[in-house]
């Protein structure tokens, strides 16, 4: 908002000189309608102001002139006429039409989009010092849009944008240094930047920081003050932010736990076309969670985010097509939808496809094929492919028998919490296989298997220790 103190005159001395035909006057008299300064608003009178100083070809006039064109502001909508009137302006130096014709042609707003145009004028307006050009040219300089990509040359240009207190600049600056693109990864720089621009009402910001206290990154985890960003946030509509306060309500973090509203949630932002979101309605209704269990809801709702590149419900897809669930059993389905989420790198894709190629499901039976997909689950830190590849070197498939390398698959699945790999562990332990002989590993194992409902690690337990006692 425009201050007196900026425009540097009162409306008196304003009207005055501007019924006398100072085009200066006009222009700031303008503004004043705009913004309903000393004034009644009104965008008409500020066009027609804006207008007798354009004719007199003042270029902060034909700036403001272009920005009630560009936008609908007492004139109808022109963008063409609008960019014509930016460029004039943007020519006699006029610092905030070069950004914002840099910024028309970086989005391709009202004009073919030109990178290297963009570039052209972003510079002449960060020559002046202006922070949403030096934070626009530094995304440019980020994905070497009309020049060439240099993430260090994004990031002086983020952190000036910053310094100024622009919003988007300071929030590309905090993204910056929690991905250590650029500059020297720091979470807790990257925190105090996003607590800035989320103080300021910018959204995505507001989102990271509950992200951050969420995760306890760069900062002391607070599930309660995550629920607070969350939700400020969220009350922007900000959609990203009301999927992740829906997961809180889903678990109970930071809020009281409530499946329903988590289900309100995801369906809020799932019917704005958000595949996460969509994805995880699919979950609450193949689970039952916050609604009655319905398989043919879950598939409508993961195809619809799959349609959107999701790679989870790809993967989601393929095992309701493999067990039937909602949709005829269909083993090829299965292995079509595998495939599009192994592509992505999925690695719950990538073990779910290797046993279809492990068993022969919807494909021909290649064991080679599947260990090579249970390595690559594995390198995901996938348990479950960790397991498997255990599996296959133990019985030797696809791979020459290896009872060390099985036990060692097995015991780092077993060390990430997989029940069905502590158990392997311990049947290693139990008959000495790729490992020294010891009932007392072996019940430690089993142990933490039962810990985890594993029926059978518990009646194993007792059966090691009934022969110990014989």
């Amino acid at each position: 908002m425009t201050s007196f103190e900026e425009i540097g005159s009162d409306i008196k001395s304003i009207e005055e000189m501007a019924f006398h035909g100072d085009p200066d006057a006009q222009n700031k008299l303008g503004i004043c309608y705009r913004e309903g300064l000393g004034v009644q608003q009104s965008y008409l009178e500020a066009v027609k102001w804006f207008k007798k100083a354009a004719e007199a070809g003042h270029s902060k006039a034909l700036g403001n002139l272009g920005l009630s064109l560009f936008y609908g502001l007492g004139v109808e909508e022109n963008k063409k006429q609008a960019i014509e009137l930016f460029a004039k302006a943007a020519a006699q130096g006029h610092v905030g039409a070069q950004a914002k014709l840099g910024d028309c042609y970086f989005h391709g707003d009202g004009i073919a989009k030109d990178y290297e145009k963009a570039v052209e004028w972003l510079k002449k307006a960060v020559e002046q010092n202006h922070a949403i050009a030096q934070n626009i040219l530094g995304v440019c300089y980020q994905k070497g849009y009309g020049l060439v990509q240099s993430y260090e040359e994004a990031v002086k240009y983020f952190r000036k944008s910053a310094e100024q207190g622009n919003k988007n600049g300071i929030f590309n600056l905090a993204m910056a240094l929690h991905k250590g693109q650029g500059v020297e990864k720091n979470d807790q720089e990257a925190v105090l930047w996003f607590r800035k621009a989320a103080e300021l009402g910018h959204d995505a910001s507001q989102t990271n920081l509950g992200v951050c206290y969420l995760e306890g990154r760069g900062i002391e985890q607070s599930y309660e003050k995550a629920v607070e960003w969350f939700t400020k946030a969220a009350e922007q509509n900000y959609a990203e932010a009301q999927n992740n306060l829906a997961y809180c309500y889903e678990c109970g973090k930071g809020i009281e736990q409530s499946f329903e509203k988590a289900v309100e949630l995801y369906r809020k932002v799932a019917e704005q076309g958000i595949a996460i979101a969509q994805s995880n309605l699919g979950r609450c209704y193949e689970k039952g969670i916050g609604v009655t269990r319905n398989y043919e809801k879950a598939f409508e709702w993961y195809m619809k985010a799959s349609e959107l590149g999701d790679a989870e419900s790809e993967v989601c897809l393929g095992w309701l097509y493999q067990n039937g669930l909602g949709v005829p059993q269909d083993f090829k389905e299965a292995v079509k939808w595998y495939s599009l989420a192994s592509q992505k790198g999925n690695a719950r894709a990538q073990v779910n496809l290797g046993h279809c190629y492990e068993h022969g499901q919807g494909v021909e039976k290649n064991t080679e094929k599947a260990l090579e997909l249970y390595k690559q689950s594995a390198k995901g830190n996938n348990t479950k492919g960790m397991n498997n590849l255990g599996a296959c070197f133990l019985n030797g498939e696809g791979v020459e028998k290896n009872e060390k390398k099985a036990y060692e698959w097995f015991l780092k699945a077993a060390e990430c919490g997989d029940a069905m790999a502590q158990y392997n562990v311990a049947y290693c332990y139990e008959h000495g296989v790729g490992v020294e002989q010891s009932d007392d590993n072996a019940i430690y194992w089993l142990a933490r298997a039962a810990e985890q409902g594993d029926y059978d690690a518990e009646k194993a337990i007792k059966r090691i220790l009934k022969k110990k006692e014989e």
